[in-house]
């Protein structure tokens, strides 16, 4: 191999904790193909003087035996080296970090503006999910419209009537919060559940929240 990339891995914490899960597994090939892997968490981006920098962490070991031993430096903090390092100096970024609890949203949403920005300012460093994408699809509204030759049939809807014509449709539906993460808010509407008579509760349980709901 002629190249060497220092590689800018974004991922959380709890997706270091197997050998088994694909960001341990993405970082141990590069690092076992010569490459320079840094593990940065969310909330590892700043900003010193306006120049975007992160703790960039990595096994202080020399020469590790294998994916397990690999694994354990990643997991455990006192067996890494951290460094303050300019974003400039990353030659690839990979991107691994989804919410799965509104808590974590705040700082995803962070991290995604430090990437974009750093996209704007970098244009040669290559993005493995790059943060604009990952911003307009981490919406429930755009894979409705934009990947609906793949998904089940979906509605998006805050409109009573239509709401109602969808459920007397003789169908199953599961229903969908369009703001919440991990599963929360998801229901399964039985047709056999249901009738013009009783349909009212589960309209009220669609419409209850300020936000859109979806039903797919």
């Amino acid at each position: 191999m002629t190249d060497k990339y220092k590689i800018l891995y974004v991922v959380k914490e709890r997706d270091l904790q197997s050998p088994t899960s694909t960001e341990v597994n993405n970082l141990y090939a590069a690092m076992e193909r010569g490459h320079d892997p840094y593990i940065v968490f969310p909330q590892d981006f700043f900003v010193d003087k306006g120049e975007l920098k992160v703790i960039g962490r990595r096994p202080n070991a020399i020469k590790l035996r294998d994916i397990f031993e690999y694994q354990h430096y990643l997991e455990t903090r006192l067996t890494l080296n951290d460094d303050r390092i300019p974003v400039s100096e990353f030659d690839i970024v990979f991107s691994r970090s989804v919410p799965v609890v509104q808590e974590e949203r705040g700082t995803d949403e962070a991290t995604l503006t430090y990437l974009k920005s750093m996209k704007t300012m970098y244009p040669n460093v290559a993005f493995i999910n790059d943060p604009d994408a990952i911003s307009r699809a981490g919406s429930k509204i755009y894979d409705s419209v934009v990947l609906s030759e793949f998904t089940p049939v979906t509605h998006v809807t805050k409109d009573e009537r239509r709401l109602t014509g969808i459920l007397m449709s003789g169908t199953n539906w599961i229903a969908k919060p369009l703001d919440e993460l991990g599963g929360v808010g998801i229901i399964g509407i039985d047709e056999g559940q249901y009738n013009r008579r009783n349909i009212t509760p589960f309209l009220q349980i669609l419409l209850r929240d300020p936000s859109s709901s979806t039903a797919g």
